[in-house]
């Protein structure tokens, strides 16, 4: 079995080729593309054994192209080191591996609140990303399908959140993603396989007969193309108002209602009240009807109720 080499060039803040310096302390190289808007990965991953070599400052650049020639190679991107991770165990020995990201543009965190509509010229979801990152100072390449959709009824508002997740947000609704990277924000098109240009991106066909090991794993979410939730709410008049998803897609439907108000419940009367109120005075002779005989009149000095030592006579008062 053929082995295949692949390409691997690594420009250092210098300007040179950083491969022949590291030479055989050099182990491996992991980049990881994150597909939401989080920045993409590289690691470097070196043995780390004497003469131990002197870790390179925080940001510092490394530009990384990779391909199975120097005529075909891509350019991965520009990462900047982050952080330093030291392992050790049986198999591996001690490495040392530098952990790298993309410059991220400090002004996609930052938070604000603002409207974009036809009043302030944001006619389109293209006008809205480029107004909202050129105003904090960074670039941002859209594409062409995602720029030219309208916005969602007429006008869109920023309330209390930052550029990047207000910008992911209404991407997803459009069905794009955001994705930060080479000091830019670009918009693309999910699952078109088509760079911000339009154009279609490079295959790689990997043979499985030439493959010493491979890892497959596939998320089952993207067998439903939308999904979409019915729900109840309260009005402020205390109608209640109910919103129902289209019917017209395929689609998972959940149903969520608000509880009824519960009634408050008539408190009971103390039992000192209802004992007051059996020990009233009864009315006059003449309220009676004259089939009814009144009961004899009773000493109004009495006391209304028997007290104990003359309800059981004979037993002591407490």
């Amino acid at each position: 079995m053929a082995y295949r080499v692949p390409f691997l060039k690594v420009i250092g803040p210098d300007g040179t080729d950083q491969i022949p310096v590291w030479g055989s302390r050099l182990v491996g190289v992991r980049i990881v593309p994150r597909y939401v808007d989080t920045s993409d990965e590289c690691t470097f991953m070196f043995t780390d054994k004497p003469p131990y070599a002197t870790a390179p400052a925080e940001n510092t650049p490394f530009t990384v192209s990779i391909g199975w020639s120097a005529e075909t190679a891509a350019l991965g991107g520009t990462y900047y080191l982050k952080r330093i991770h030291l392992l050790g165990e049986p198999k591996r020995g001690e490495q040392i591996h530098y952990i790298c990201r993309p410059l991220e543009q400090s002004g996609l965190n930052e938070v604000a609140s603002q409207h974009f509509g036809a009043d302030n010229g944001n006619t389109t979801l293209g006008d809205v990303f480029t107004n909202l990152f050129t105003a904090a100072g960074i670039g941002v390449e859209v594409a062409a399908s995602i720029a030219s959709m309208p916005i969602p009824g007429g006008h869109v508002v920023q309330w209390q959140q930052s550029h990047i997740d207000f910008a992911t947000d209404l991407a997803n609704d459009a069905g794009g993603v955001v994705k930060p990277m080479d000091g830019k924000v670009w918009v693309l098109d999910r699952n078109a396989g088509q760079s911000v240009s339009g154009n279609a991106l490079a295959s790689f066909i990997i043979p499985k007969t030439d493959c010493y090991q491979y890892d497959v794993e596939l998320d089952p979410r993207f067998q439903y193309q939308s999904m979409s939730v019915s729900y109840s709410t309260a009005a402020p008049d205390g109608s209640s108002r109910s919103k129902a998803p289209p019917k017209d897609r395929r689609e998972l439907r959940m149903r969520c209602r608000t509880p009824r108000p519960t009634r408050p419940r008539r408190r009971p009367k103390p039992r000192s009240a209802q004992m007051n109120s059996a020990a009233s005075p009864a009315p006059a002779f003449s309220s009676f009807p004259a089939s009814r005989s009144p009961s004899p009149a009773r000493n109004r000095n009495a006391p209304a109720f028997p007290t104990r030592s003359t309800a059981h006579r004979g037993s002591p008062p407490r």
